[in-house]
């Protein structure tokens, strides 16, 4: 019998380098969002600091200084909520890039799936195919022994 060999081996192997890129998109748009991520909690992180840093109960303020703090709070606040926008639109690009490598996995999955049972089919008839050849030989084996103790008995003579 000849050997096994899948017609859509290109396909599945396609398949596979499609999966693998989208895997890796996903995996960068995932890190970029966690960077943003670490960003926002950087940024509060300091906005937090300072205004513990420069609280009214420390010293006194002029009146410049508390518009200059309230104007350096409020372009972190801006920051913080661009960083918010720009997290948001993350998500939904992390969730296009999952449901579009979901469904690359699928694909080649399903060739996958094909190729087994065409292998397991190819193995049940390989299985049949020697199965024959096997009773064939017993049944020659068989013959033979017949063949050879007939042969082996003296003929009487009348």
């Amino acid at each position: 019998m000849e050997r096994f060999s899948f017609r859509l081996e290109n396909v599945l192997r396609i398949r596979k380098k499609i999966e693998e890129n989208k895997e890796r998109d996903f995996s960068m748009k995932k890190a970029e969002l966690l960077r943003i991520e670490g960003e926002i909690k950087e940024t509060r992180g300091k906005l937090k600091d300072f205004m513990r840093d420069n609280s009214y109960s420390n010293r006194e303020f002029t009146a410049f200084d508390i518009v200059s703090v309230d104007n350096y709070i409020s372009r972190i606040h801006h920051v913080i909520d661009g960083l918010f926008v720009i997290r948001d639109e993350s998500e939904k690009e992390v969730q296009h890039l999952l449901d579009l490598l979901t469904e690359a996995r699928k694909e080649r999955k399903v060739i996958e799936n094909l190729k087994d049972r065409m292998l397991s089919r190819y193995l049940y008839a390989l299985d049949r195919e020697e199965a024959i050849e096997l009773d064939d030989v017993n049944q020659h084996i068989g013959s033979n022994k017949e063949r050879l103790t007939i042969e082996d008995v003296p003929l009487e003579e009348t």
